[in-house]
């Protein structure tokens, strides 16, 4: 069930589509996808821990993973100063610190639902 002003609807976990949102996984190999479940792991690590070094680490690789998938992502899942979104280049990493923080997350939610085997070929 969605939050009041959230974007994205979802039901039994899978997400509706989000105008604007591309996300491409076509391209994406296997190391790259093992990588991205390690960064959860190294997150969740760091939380238990309080490693900031280590959180930072799995936190810019999530931006360099999302540099590889992400094609667009519309105007109002970025912050209020950001460019317009045409005009900013995804495959650019550091980019993806234009997203609001809630934003960055339906992304990444978006990618582990389309790299899993129920949601694999969608968008």
């Amino acid at each position: 069930m969605a939050r009041k002003g959230h974007n994205v609807k979802t039901i039994s976990n899978k997400p509706r589509d989000i105008p604007g949102l591309v996300i491409d996984v076509s391209e994406l190999s296997w190391g790259e996808s093992r990588e991205a479940y390690l960064m959860q792991l190294r997150i969740k690590k760091a939380s238990e821990t309080s490693d900031a070094e280590l959180m930072e680490k799995a936190m810019l690789g999530l931006n360099d993973l999302m540099a590889k998938v992400v094609k667009a992502i519309p105007q109002d899942f970025l912050i209020e100063d950001a460019p317009p979104t045409e005009e900013i280049d995804w495959s650019e990493p550091a980019n993806f610190d234009l997203l609001k923080q809630d934003k960055f997350n339906v992304v990444y939610e978006l990618y582990q639902h389309m790299i899993t085997p129920e949601g694999a070929g969608k968008n």
